[in-house]
């Protein structure tokens, strides 16, 4: 997950912290419910490239931050801002780092700020606050320390509004550069923990609430472990490796519909539905659950000599999947037409993520 570039000296450090993004397999929108969900990280990253140099003369009141491609022109963060946060609230921590991003703003003179361009800036904030309130030796970190110049730039191969876990990706690899710069994770030889991999995730998860409200943490979780997982919500929640979630034979198929949305709008959507109706609702996401446990079970059994057989009752829960998204009306005319066209090649497909846009996720054998 992090990846040292360079370390030039004692007064001196760079390093690039990054994280995957995902795709949502089984399990969209039941997740939040307290069903099991399905998540596999794929090789699509964001990238946190961060530079430490001591400073000369300590009276350096910022820290540098540069979004490439959404504000190259760079960002002064005021140290002042992010004290004193470590043991207040998610609550408290949310409402701090919102009027942070505001006076950022102002001070760096953007009167019109995009909405992408706000949350990216009140995510790191968020961040920044949370994770970086101490270091491993009791000393100021970096981050609060005016006797460093710390410069963060911030890229991402990651779709944004695709439903592949972009804010997650951020997130993720924003808490690991955040842990790096304090000393918690070494660069060099990190071999992350259990207890790493749920303090992460739970940090970042805190940062996805600025972008999608009250997220479920499984876009967390995958970003941070990597891999291919099972997920259900609770406190901490439940992951577990899939081990060998597909065969070799078995490839997947990611098709961005080029319609952005919301995750958010996506998501209370489907919750008034459930106040509303929420027999039906539940039989949806009880159907869905048992989908996921179907794919589990499947996945966790594949060998060689059964592959195929159990590759096509994939393929079929897959399918089996859009039609009850579809129910639950969060796909988009744009999608059901792509699940289409790949039947027609013999792809298995379905949404990926909240829906009404997005990506379509697709399952093949070769």
């Amino acid at each position: 997950m992090v990846e040292v570039v360079r370390a030039a000296s004692s007064s001196s450090m760079r390093f690039v912290a990054s994280a995957p993004a995902k795709v949502i397999m089984f399990g969209e929108h039941s997740v939040v419910y307290g069903h099991m969900a399905i998540a596999s990280a794929i090789d699509l990253r964001t990238y946190f490239d961060v530079s430490v140099k001591s400073c000369d003369y300590p009276d350096n009141d910022f820290i540098f931050l540069e979004f490439e491609g959404i504000w190259p022109n760079g960002i002064k963060v005021n140290r002042i801002h992010l004290q004193n946060g470590c043991e207040s609230s998610d609550e408290e921590i949310l409402l701090a780092a919102n009027n942070c991003t505001q006076k950022c703003l102002s001070d760096n003179n953007i009167n019109s700020p995009s909405t992408l361009l706000t949350v990216a800036l009140c995510m790191c904030i968020v961040i920044f606050i949370k994770a970086s309130s101490k270091s491993v030796n009791g000393s100021v970190p970096p981050l609060h320390n005016r006797n460093f110049f710390v410069s963060i730039k911030v890229s991402s191969e990651v779709p944004i509004a695709s439903g592949l876990g972009s804010s997650a990706s951020f997130s993720v690899a924003g808490v690991v550069a955040c842990l790096t710069l304090n000393g918690f994770i070494d660069p060099y030889s990190w071999t992350p923990s259990e207890q790493e991999f749920v303090q992460i995730a739970k940090l970042a998860n805190l940062a996805e609430m600025v972008a999608h409200g009250k997220p479920s943490g499984l876009d967390a979780s995958i970003c941070t472990r990597g891999g291919a997982i099972t997920f259900k919500m609770g406190s901490p929640p439940i992951c577990e490796p899939l081990i060998h979630p597909l065969d070799s034979s078995s490839k997947i198929l990611i098709v961005n519909s080029g319609i952005e949305r919301s995750t958010k709008d996506a998501v209370e959507f489907v919750l008034d539905k459930y106040r509303q109706d929420h027999e039906g609702i539940e039989r949806i996401f009880s159907d869905i659950d048992t989908i996921a446990h179907s794919a589990c079970r499947i996945m966790s059994e594949l060998d060689f000599k059964t592959s195929n057989q159990f590759t096509k009752e994939l393929m079929d829960l897959v399918s089996n999947g859009h039609d009850l998204l579809k129910q639950l009306g969060v796909s988009h005319p744009t999608l059901d037409h792509i699940v289409r066209i790949a039947s027609e090649f013999n792809v298995s497909a379905k949404l990926t993520g909240a829906g009404w846009g997005g990506c379509v996720f697709g399952l093949f054998q070769e």
